[in-house]
């Protein structure tokens, strides 16, 4: 099992081991170190395996499909979850963890890294030189600096079957892609102090033994930036067991705690290198069989390493004799004491004080200050950093001081104790030279104490901070805030440093000399970001700035708390508003402007501003109706609200209460009614207009009614609404207004209207005549006019508004029983503007033709052709008898027909003569007329001069008890007369088609 093909050793947590069943198959071993060495056992089917230094991951390593390479594979153990799956394509070598993200494989050819997390295997150098894989040498090592850029793999080969077995190792360095090979078996990177700076620097130590020599040496060498002026470079031959001359190294590691490097053999001796001096400080054999595989051993600082039996071995250094040991064993070493005491010094190691305070005290007697101060620094644990040391330099006399020697090589090696520190600032301090403090803690080279901060700060408090906050110090720092007036500072640093002082009396004390700075720390102690909760209650925050009269401060700090308007801080809210509504009014209004607040007593408060003068405000927090019409009455102009801030205060409250609010306006003063004008038209549609109308009504205030409507109404259809406009405006003998609705609008109840008009008897009645000429009642109108003694505006509805309703309006007045000359009167004046068939129908209906004779004869006489006109003209001069014959027969525009039946029963001979006219139109009304009338011998010529077979034939028909006299006045009257032989034709036919032979004969 104990093999270097079957055990690894990644760190000291997990041994790994591949072993076989017992059945053959293989097994993975694995050994928890850390949990009482549990061994689990597993099935494997990869070809090997190594454990993650410190975690359940296990990496894979098997042979590749096309079985030229291996392929890698990581597993979580605990997650289940595969983090690496790559193919190098090549066969691993060497493989190992290189550090927790890291896996280091050799190939045949080069050396690669896998990454967890990238299935992409980074080449970082290929093997060249004596590695090669040509030279058939097994790959034993490989390792990195802590930055990885220097790389190191080993080899080993024997060209003679075992007897000689000679080591390579090729060095490479990624940053300028440089590399050098070395004949050596082992090697290892580390960080140890080289220098006299007492900083670590990075090293690389290596044994080295050439072909074909047999000394073999030990190499420390430093790379990288070096911290001294030139770089750490140190040899020493290796000196091998006289029993075992062809030993070698197989293992190196470096203890950086003790700074010394730890080399193993193939025969199992151990070697120990004290890097400083690069002197063997021990030897010996701690195991007969080989120990193959080692790792840093993280408790000690040392080595864990597993031999062929299967041993596992701790090495490690025993820090508290390693000084004793090197000054009274290592003989062989010229300065054995001066190396231990170096050690001592640069590891703070135990065991060498006597040496130190010799080496100081000859240093010292001899005049060598800075030697002796050299000492002192260099003594491991302080032991000569003490008052005895301080007191011994200041005995000392010279130029300059030999105690300001001792603290230069002080501060050039390190930093200072607190006693060093203090007795350094004291003189500087008093020449004035604070600077040099300042700089010195920015290079970390005092070390800060509440002793020194307090010292500095007699002369500098800012200085005096700076260290008390290096010093942890949290009161003396709160102090220094509070002096340098940093406030702001305050709050975060204690929270930093999780102190927690008694802030209120801190508070107590910040106020009485920095008003301003309380405020600024009450505030950031009350700020609630980030979920904190205030670390001082506001109450009492209030409570000290208070005390002291701070209205200022304490209104500043509760607007920036009470952020947020959070229900159980309402009596903070009510307390700021409180303290300045009594004191200051201006801000508390101010306050409640921002609207930020709502959680108050507002009762409270509107009654403070109610005693303000702040009636807005109060009417704002008021809740009771009582006390809202209160605030209203006594705010009215000019001595506190506006009608506007009234209104717009309306808009808050519910219907009812501005209603009521409306009602207390009207009844304290009729000077209100402007601003409860505003309010109605405002809010009348969450009001409701009719309570508005009753309220106006209520109190007999038809101006306000009037004016609210006014603004409202062209937005209504409401019959009712529309007639109490009508109404109001009626009261106030607004005339145009009554007639623009009547005229613009149709949503009122004509006929109450009407009737309302009537009632209301206006000394200007034009709203009833456009009420009436808009909807017919022309009648009643003229009925009221007249029976008014209003002639006067039925001429201005007659000649302005509508002269077609003339004929109506005469009617009316004939029925009236009006003077005839009147309406002749109004005739003449109307002229040509009056309808005439209307006008003739309305007095004709009524019998009085005869009154528009003249008007007809002007009308006639200008040109007028309207049948209508001349029939009434026909008719007149029908029933006065003025040649109505001479009319019929030479005007040409009435109508036949109907003049010719308003003759019928007056004079049948006018009757013929109007039918005739009409020469053929009214042929049948003239044979009708002229058959009840016996008039045959006029219907007999009209007969022979028609001409027409059309009215032969209805003449002539058999069953017409008129024919024979008709026949009779033809034969014996109309045809003698007649002198054109076409109308003889005519008839001839006409009696030849109504088979008259023997009434043809006749003729």
């Amino acid at each position: 099992l104990c093999r270097f093909q079957t055990l690894s050793l990644e760190s000291d947590k997990y041994i790994s081991v591949k072993d076989q069943g017992q059945d053959g198959s293989p097994v993975m071993i694995i050994v928890d170190l850390e949990n009482g060495f549990n061994v689990t056992r597993r099935p494997m089917k990869a070809e090997a395996f190594i454990m993650h230094p410190s975690k359940n991951i296990i990496a894979l390593r098997a042979k590749n499909d096309s079985g030229n390479g291996h392929y890698v594979q990581v597993f979580n153990m605990d997650t289940r979850d595969k983090m690496v799956n790559c193919d190098l394509g090549e066969n691993i070598v060497f493989w190992r963890w290189i550090d927790e993200k890291t896996i280091a494989a050799v190939g045949a050819s080069g050396c690669y890294h896998v990454t967890m997390g990238d299935n992409t295997p980074k080449k970082v150098f290929s093997r060249d030189g004596q590695l090669a894989a040509s030279n058939n040498g097994q790959i034993i090592g490989y390792s990195t600096d802590h930055s990885q850029n220097w790389l190191l793999v080993t080899a080993i080969n024997t060209p003679d079957q075992g007897r000689t077995i000679n080591g390579n190792m090729q060095l490479y360095f990624t940053e300028a892609n440089r590399q050098q090979f070395l004949e050596g078996h082992a090697g290892c990177f580390g960080q140890a102090i080289v220098h006299e700076t007492g900083e670590k620097s990075s090293l690389f130590c290596f044994a080295e033994r050439k072909a074909g020599e047999t000394v073999s040496r030990f190499h420390v060498m430093e790379i990288g930036k070096p911290q001294g002026g030139q770089k750490f470079k140190k040899s020493t031959e290796i000196s091998y067991s006289p029993d075992y001359p062809n030993d070698f190294p197989v293992l190196m590691q470096m203890s950086e705690k003790y700074g010394v490097v730890f080399m193993i053999t193939k025969c199992g001796f151990l070697f120990l290198f004290e890097i400083g001096s690069c002197n063997c400080i021990f030897r010996n054999r701690i195991s007969d069989d080989t120990i193959f595989v080692s790792t840093k051993h993280t408790a000690t600082d040392g080595l864990l390493g597993v031999n062929r039996k299967g041993q596992l071995l701790s090495i490690a250094v025993d820090g508290d004799n390693i000084v004793s040991f090197i000054s009274n064993n290592c003989r062989h070493i010229p300065d054995a004491v001066g190396v231990a005491a170096k050690l001592a010094g640069r590891y703070g190691l135990s065991g060498a004080d006597d040496l130190f305070v010799a080496q100081f005290n000859r240093m010292l007697q001899s005049g060598d200050i800075k030697g002796a101060a050299r000492i002192a620094a260099e003594a491991p644990g302080g032991v000569l950093r003490n008052d005895d040391t301080m007191n011994k330099f200041k005995q000392l006399s010279g130029t300059p001081p030999p105690i300001m020697q001792y603290f230069s090589v002080l501060l050039e090696k390190g930093k200072l104790n607190a006693l060093e520190s203090i007795e350094l600032a004291k003189p500087v301090l008093q020449q004035g030279r604070a600077n040099m403090i300042e700089n010195w803690l920015k290079e970390d080279k005092l070390e800060c104490t509440e002793e020194l901060g307090d010292l500095c700060k007699q002369f500098d408090n800012n200085l005096g901070l700076s260290i008390h906050l290096r010093s942890n110090s949290p009161a003396r720092v709160l102090e220094g805030f509070i002096e340098t007036k940093q406030f702001e500072k305050i709050a975060p640093y204690c929270q930093k440093v999780n102190y927690s002082p008694e802030w209120a009396d801190l508070l107590k004390r910040v106020i009485l000399t920095n008003p301003e700075g309380a405020l600024r720390l009450a505030q950031m102690l009350t700020v609630r970001e980030g979920g904190r909760r205030p670390q001082v209650d506001l109450e009492v925050v209030v409570d000290i700035f208070m005390a002291h009269n701070k209205l200022l401060e304490t209104t500043e700090f509760l607007i920036k708390a009470l952020e947020g308007n959070r229900s159980e801080e309402g009596h903070l809210q009510t307390r700021l508003l409180e303290l300045n509504l009594m004191a200051a009014p201006a801000v508390a209004k101010t306050i409640l402007e921002m609207n930020m607040l709502t959680h108050y007593d507002k009762p409270k408060i509107a009654q403070l501003c109610e005693r303000q003068g702040m009636f807005l405000h109060a009417l704002n927090n008021y809740a009771e109706i009582a006390d809202i019409k209160r605030v209203i009455i006594n705010s009215l102009p000019p001595n506190g609200l506006t009608a506007e801030q009234i209104n717009e205060f309306l808009g808050t409250q519910t219907p009812q209460n501005a209603l009521e609010c409306l009602h207390e306006l009207m009844k304290s003063n009729r000077q209100n009614l402007q601003t409860v004008v505003q309010g109605a038209i405002s809010y009348h549609q969450q009001i409701g207009v009719p309570p508005l109308i009753q309220m106006f009504e209520s109190y007999g205030n038809f101006d306000g009614l009037f004016y609210f409507l006014g603004s409202v109404i062209n937005n209504l259809e409401d019959e009712d609404i529309y007639f109490k406009y009508i109404e109001a405006a009626t009261k106030l003998n607004q005339v145009k207004e009554v007639e623009r609705i009547i005229k613009e609008t149709s949503f009122y109840d004509p006929v109450k209207v009407k009737n309302y008009l009537k009632e209301a008897r206006l000394p200007d009645p034009r709203p009833l005549i456009f009420l009436c000429d808009k909807h017919g009642y022309i009648p009643e109108l003229t009925q009221y006019l007249y029976k008014n003694n209003l002639n006067k505006f039925i001429e201005v509805y007659l000649f302005r508004v509508n002269p077609a309703a003339s004929p109506e309006v005469l009617g009316s007045l004939i029925d009236l029983e009006c003077d005839e000359t009147y309406i002749k009167q109004l005739l003449n004046n109307i002229r040509a503007n009056c309808p005439v068939e209307q006008l003739v129908q309305e007095v004709e209906s009524r019998n009085k033709l005869r009154i528009l004779q003249s008007w007809l004869e002007a009308r006639s006489n200008e040109g007028m052709q309207t049948p209508e006109l001349h029939n009434a003209l026909a008719k007149i001069y029908i029933d006065i008898n003025k040649d109505p014959q001479s009319f019929l027969i030479n005007n040409q525009f009435y109508d036949s027909k109907v003049v010719g039946k308003y003759c019928e029963d007056r004079d049948p001979h006018l009757a013929y003569t109007a039918y005739k006219r009409a020469w053929g139109s009214c042929d049948n009304e003239l044979v009708e007329v002229t058959n009840n009338n016996n008039l045959y011998r006029l219907q007999a010529r009209y007969l022979v001069e028609r001409q027409s077979l059309e009215l032969w034939a209805v003449v002539l028909i058999e069953d017409n008890p008129h024919r024979r006299s008709v026949i009779d006045q033809v034969v014996a009257t109309a045809l003698p007369e007649t002198k054109n032989p076409e109308e003889v034709s005519t008839t001839v036919k006409a009696f030849m088609t109504a088979d008259l032979p023997n009434e043809l004969m006749e003729l």
